[in-house]
């Protein structure tokens, strides 16, 4: 998935939602890690601020796996 600095929580869940399904699992759960605290994709989205609350609004967005 190519991350775009600046992006929405909305943006970035519309993003996801056209990976082929056999791939989203995999940028899903870079997003679980980040609730979780990872800050690994930090360089991808450095205009946030608070990335739990952000993977969380994009998780919640994108729907159930």
């Amino acid at each position: 998935m190519q991350e775009a600095e600046g992006e929405t929580a909305q943006e970035v869940a519309e993003r996801l939602m056209t990976i082929p399904q056999a791939f989203r699992h995999g940028a899903l759960q870079d997003f679980e890690n980040m609730v979780a605290g990872s800050t690994e994709m930090a360089q991808y989205y450095p205009h946030v601020q608070d990335l739990a609350a952000f993977a969380q609004e994009v998780l919640s967005l994108a729907g159930p796996k």
